[in-house]
């Protein structure tokens, strides 16, 4: 009996470790020829410059944001601007952010004082156009863009808005 037990919590495991290993998501921002690959692991962002194949080995990339939440109330949140130029700024609203590297076509930003983003978000309110809200809950990043017109077009993968 034990025997059968301990053999049960042993496949029990193996399965959980073998289907839970790479939790991690990507998604594709697109804006007038430029795409920002987010890669979306739990509680943890990272976002590229460029088109990145899923299979890419990220650890070998250099230059990103990364944005990380954590805590009971926690959750990451901003809006990424696609600028004339090619650029790509995040604008943060809550969790952690931090630039790597010294590529400047992607970085993020906030407000000085913190209290301008406010006049900032009125005037955008509504026409988001080339900008995208980023949001820790995917269904609701997309449901976001959808009301306030963004025109930059998110590639979710399969099953990830639910």
């Amino acid at each position: 009996m034990r025997k059968t037990i301990k053999h049960g919590l042993l496949a029990l495991l193996f399965i959980s470790l073998m289907t839970g290993c790479d939790s991690r998501q990507v998604i594709y921002y697109q804006y007038n020829g430029v795409t920002v690959t987010r890669v979306n692991d739990s509680n943890i962002d990272y976002f590229y410059y460029g088109k990145f194949d899923p299979r890419h080995d990220f650890s070998k990339e250099k230059n990103f944001v990364r944005t990380m939440w954590t805590g009971l109330g926690g959750y990451m949140s901003g809006l990424m601007v696609f600028y004339p130029d090619g650029k790509v700024g995040i604008l943060r609203d809550a969790g952690d952010f931090e630039k790597f590297g010294q590529d400047t076509m992607l970085y993020w930003w906030e407000f000085d004082p913190y209290w301008k983003r406010f006049k900032w978000y009125g005037m955008v309110e509504g026409n988001y156009d080339s900008i995208a809200r980023i949001f820790y809950y995917l269904k609701g990043e997309q449901e976001i863009n959808e009301r306030q017109r963004s025109r930059v077009k998110v590639t979710y993968p399969e099953g990830a808005i639910k």
